[in-house]
């Protein structure tokens, strides 16, 4: 699977832990559902992946430092959750922020 696009499905629950397992997943893009609990280990992560949106949810916890692993990482969506933390600091990935 490359791309995992659930959208504005009302979709409930939490994120299956197995999407973690998706190496070669480059979007994961699962924004305006009612999705909750935390992003599982290993997905912020994911070596492949260029855009993680989970905008629009209900997701509680804080972005790992795995997610210097994402080495192809472009894109991150992450507004109107709950998480918590500060973004983690990554030798060779910069943050840049949008108003």
């Amino acid at each position: 699977m490359k791309e995992l696009l659930m959208l504005q499905n009302k979709l409930t629950g939490e994120i299956p832990a197995n999407y973690a397992k998706c190496t070669t997943l480059t979007w994961f893009r699962i924004n305006n559902n009612s999705l909750s609990g935390v992003v599982p280990a290993g997905l912020w992560g994911l070596p492949n992946v260029a855009i993680i949106d989970i905008t629009s949810n209900q997701i509680e916890g804080p972005i790992t430092s795995d997610i210097g692993n994402a080495k192809k990482l472009a894109q991150l969506f992450v507004s109107y959750n709950r998480l918590s933390g500060e973004l983690p600091d990554e030798p060779d990935f910069r943050w840049q922020t949008s108003t």
